[in-house]
């Protein structure tokens, strides 16, 4: 069955964390309280390998999307976490260099999907075309970026390094 579409934009935050019994398992984090409530499994399977990570919501279809490292290939997830997850195209992203590696993402307004590589250089995704593009080289100010998204008032792009510090 097809995955199932969240029915407005989720107020938890989401995190996919490695789990040795389930591979990964996508969580819901309250950001009132920080409680974290386990939505659903996702793996093992072929669409969830050890290489799975930097998710994002998109707003337009209401999923979030992951990017696996060893397809090179997004990943849409419904709101019952793995039940349905799936591949979004049939082939991996056109246009990344080989080897392409990234553990941040998020999806701006435009309807891409918009990944770190390796901390160096910030890539698109066409969500309608499965096609990625160059945005720029990119050094953040606070060392390493873990995670990234873009505020919904402002339309701004915000990083957290390893450090607590946010940029902008």
């Amino acid at each position: 069955s097809a995955a199932i579409a969240f029915e407005g934009c989720p107020l938890d935050a989401y995190q996919t964390i490695e789990s040795p019994t389930d591979r990964y398992g996508l969580y819901g984090i309250d950001l009132a309280v920080g409680s974290q409530t386990l939505i659903g499994s996702l793996g093992p399977t072929s669409v969830f390998d050890a290489d799975f990570n930097a998710i994002g919501f998109n707003e337009r279809d209401r999923f979030i999307y992951g990017f696996n490292r060893a397809q090179q290939r997004l990943v849409r997830i419904g709101s019952d976490g793995a039940g349905a997850a799936e591949f979004a195209f049939p082939t991996s992203i056109i246009g990344l260099p080989a080897g392409f590696v990234s553990f941040v993402a998020d999806i701006g307004d435009d309807n891409h999907f918009y990944m770190l590589n390796d901390q160096t250089q910030m890539w698109k995704v066409n969500l309608a075309t499965n096609v990625a593009s160059l945005v720029g080289n990119f050094q953040s100010a606070v060392g390493r970026v873990t995670d990234m998204a873009f505020n919904p008032l402002d339309g701004q792009l915000y990083g957290v390094g390893g450090n607590g510090q946010v940029v902008r």
